[in-house]
């Protein structure tokens, strides 16, 4: 049988949740408590089943199994690109979702050379000196929000290991605060129009567009003194694809502008964004 129309079969036939509303399917629970929705779906009908939302129908794939089917199967059978589009006013334009699935695996590999095993081990001592430096302020008693907390230390970490010291230095908590507004734009509403005028989404625009400053400044500091680092974005800049002329704009941090190139680096601030704690995700969810 042809892989796609097998794939489009067993969507088809996953078994439906039921408690569906006329017109909104499941959009209200969802909304609510997406991960209660996606429990209870297992519970009650397995690992695949499938759910309503307006004008769209979503297989859920949960455990191992079910997702090994899903990460195996062919860009034409499950397209990742497709469900993930409600994130490209988060990524930026021409990176990630918002390209073809061969120039999103060489972007990936701009990067990949800065997350193996032997970086990983610096990154480790970055994490440890975070850690202690952020604790070392909440004094010898008193009370932390916890989420809170470790949201902001997640980003610390992160901006530390894949921008560099300097970064980290010069943002404080504002770096935590730039990317909360990010996540904020991931709303169900977003799923089906993402450039509605909502507050949410307004936020999450000038979140983008003042972390493409301030990347961009970093950038233009590092060109002008010949200075450089071990973090990602500076590995990624020293990339042979993307060592020739470079351009600095808000609406993507940082891309390579070689005709023909890769946009390579404007994928740093989707590498933070999904580095964040609540950014886990409970099960794969395949629109249909």
């Amino acid at each position: 049988m042809d892989p796609t129309a097998s794939g489009l079969r067993v969507m088809a036939l996953a078994p439906e949740i039921p408690g569906a509303w006329p017109g909104l399917g499941h959009a209200l629970e969802f909304r609510r408590d997406p991960v209660g929705l996606l429990r209870r779906g297992r519970a009650e009908l397995g690992d695949v089943f499938a759910l309503r939302l307006p004008a769209t129908r979503v297989t859920v794939c949960a455990g191992p199994e079910a997702h090994g089917a899903v990460f195996n199967a062919p860009e034409d059978v499950l397209s990742v690109r497709e469900v993930y589009r409600f994130t490209v006013p988060i990524f930026g334009d021409g990176v990630v979702y918002d390209v073809p699935p061969e120039v999103l695996d060489e972007q990936m590999g701009f990067v990949l050379p800065a997350l193996r095993d032997e970086r990983l081990r610096v990154y480790a001592r970055v994490m440890q000196q975070e850690t202690e430096a952020y604790v070392d302020e909440w004094g010898t008693d008193g009370e932390v929000d916890l989420l809170t907390a470790m949201n902001e230390l997640t980003v610390f970490i992160a901006s530390r290991c894949l921008i560099g010291e300097e970064f980290r230095r010069r943002l404080s908590k504002e770096l935590a605060h730039l990317y909360h507004d990010l996540e904020g734009g991931i709303d169900l509403v977003a799923f089906f129009n993402a450039h509605l005028p909502l507050p949410a989404f307004r936020r999450r625009d000038r979140a983008r567009t003042r972390l493409g400053e301030l990347i961009a400044g970093v950038m233009a500091e590092r060109r002008a003194h010949g200075r450089g680092g071990e973090d990602v974005l500076e590995r990624t800049r020293r990339s042979p694809a993307c060592s020739s002329r470079w351009s600095s704009r808000a609406s993507t941090p940082v891309r390579c502008s070689r005709p023909g190139r890769a946009r390579c680096c404007s994928g740093i601030p989707s590498i933070l964004r999904r580095s964040s704690p609540s950014n886990s995700a409970f099960t794969v969810t395949v629109s249909s």
